[in-house]
């Protein structure tokens, strides 16, 4: 019984670094793919090196990381922002400004 808690434990322990290396590994061989093939294409011929795609899907998750991050942050905002409490608590609040 002892034995099978152990083998759990160190399942739960592996499988999520496992599965973000699969994952990672996936996602650099996709971009690589088509990005690259992309890059093939629109670079003039001798200027596309193995790995241009790589770091153009880096590019694209930062892109999107950034756009996603704007978005939520005026969604959060609009959010509070409704909540406009009048009153002398959220004034004596936003003077101090905390």
């Amino acid at each position: 019984m002892k034995l099978n808690k152990i083998l759990l434990k160190g399942l739960v322990a592996i499988l999520p670094i496992a599965a973000t290396l699969y994952l990672l590994v996936w996602l650099m061989t996709t971009a690589e793919h088509v990005l690259g093939g992309l890059l093939q294409i629109a670079l003039p011929d001798g200027w596309y090196r193995p790995g241009m795609g790589l770091v153009a899907g880096i590019g694209v998750v930062l892109a999107v990381g950034f756009m996603m991050e704007n978005f939520f942050a005026r969604k959060v905002v609009a959010w509070v922002e409704e909540f406009n409490i009048p009153g002398p608590v959220y004034k004596e609040h936003l003077r101090r400004g905390a």
